[in-house]
């Protein structure tokens, strides 16, 4: 019975595919869309033309994506390193270690330890959204729960979370990096 669910969950929804990473793949950049390009260059995510250059074997899918990939978690990287700094101020709260991994079923966790992980997959939300999840990470620094003070602190800096909570839960699987979505 178990293995019958399992594999009913794992079976694609309608419109979903998987997706191919190749030239021209786009690619969610901070709520942008970027196309997958070649360069002989070092590879680069170029802003002004919106495109990911990468210098790949492009008959290798699998170099394309890993390609993409290193290049989202650095920029990632960079982002939530500043926000966490800022937050993490603002709070008086500190910090042991920030990872950035490609997780499934999490925007972002917190340890008793301090170590804070977030999803690979926030590369291709707004500000707004990274914002919500730092924030919500770094209050757990204070509180390692989902108490009324958990959310008031929350609430400090991001008064609208609730908005933002509820886009994540009704849009988050747009920013999967493994599938496509077709309206």
């Amino acid at each position: 019975m178990k293995r019958k669910k399992k594999q009913k969950r794992r079976q694609l929804r309608p419109g979903v595919v998987p997706k191919a990473y190749g030239l021209g793949t786009p690619v969610l950049y901070f709520d942008e869309v970027y196309t997958v390009v070649p360069t002989s260059a070092k590879s680069h995510i170029n802003t002004h033309n919106q495109t990911i250059c990468l210098n790949v074997d492009w008959q290798n899918p699998d170099a394309v994506k890993q390609g993409v990939l290193k290049l989202l978690r650095a920029a990632l990287t960079t982002k939530i390193h500043e926000r966490v700094i800022a937050y993490s101020a603002y709070y008086g709260v500190s910090y042991n270690t920030i990872r950035i991994k490609n997780i499934r079923s999490r925007w972002g966790s917190c340890s008793s330890l301090g170590n804070l992980n977030f999803n690979l997959q926030l590369a291709g939300a707004s500000d707004a959204i990274v914002d919500y999840i730092v924030v919500h990470e770094i209050c757990h620094l204070r509180h390692l729960n989902h108490s009324a003070d958990f959310w008031q602190a929350v609430e400090e800096t991001i008064p609208d979370w609730r908005v933002r909570r509820k886009w994540l839960r009704e849009n988050g699987h747009l920013l999967n990096l493994d599938y496509q979505f077709k309206k």
